[in-house]
């Protein structure tokens, strides 16, 4: 996983809202455990946006398409628009 190197969770309190404005997740550690993550706000919002997208039947229907190998593979320039 990417992201920013891991902070304890008690020096975290202190440095909140430098964390929030991050462009990755923090792991946040407890002896030695990662306990949870401070995600940025783009990023949540991109997760869900996410997580929202793969909820519908036609997309997952299309990525199990696409994972078979039944769907044939466009170029980009394909859909271009002129």
């Amino acid at each position: 996983m990417k992201g920013n190197s891991p902070v304890l969770l008690s020096q975290a309190k202190g440095r909140l809202g430098a964390l929030c404005r991050k462009a990755e997740a923090t792991p946040l550690i407890k002896r030695g455990q990662v306990l949870g993550f401070i995600v940025p706000r783009k990023r949540m919002e991109d997760l869900l946006d996410y997580v929202e997208m793969l909820a519908s039947p036609e997309v997952r229907k299309a990525v199990a398409r696409a994972k078979s190998g039944k769907c044939k593979d466009h170029p980009l320039s394909a859909i271009r628009e002129d």
